[in-house]
């Protein structure tokens, strides 16, 4: 029987190590290449957004802000995150610029 003020008995899982982050150099260049190419695609966007309609432009800001912001909050846990966003975010661009942008109206109109 345990004496008043004697430590109770661990089990093994609870003084386990915490499974520790490593950090590779892999995975910190994937996670700045992947913030660099998200923060290169800003022009990119926003020449979509001088032919699309207000509701777009404000569609495709929030699509590059909450990448960006998954990928800066994910560099730590996920290393590889950040560099398949921005692979996503530009696979977007392409088919909502290039692709779409005809077929849903959003080409400018000579003047004059």
């Amino acid at each position: 029987m345990a004496s008043v003020g004697a430590p109770l008995p661990r089990l093994p899982r609870q003084h386990a190590a915490a499974r520790p982050r490593v950090r590779t150099v892999l995975g910190v260049l994937c996670v700045a290449t992947g913030l660099v190419l998200m923060v290169a695609q800003v022009p990119f966007f926003v020449s979509i957004a001088l032919t699309a309609p207000l509701g777009a432009r404000v569609l495709l800001g929030g699509v590059w802000l909450a990448g960006f912001t998954l990928g800066v909050h994910w560099r730590s846990t996920r290393p590889l995150a950040p560099l398949l966003l921005a692979g996503m975010m530009a696979a977007s661009w392409y088919l909502l610029g290039v692709v779409a942008a005809p077929h849903l109206g959003w080409t400018l109109v000579p003047v004059g």
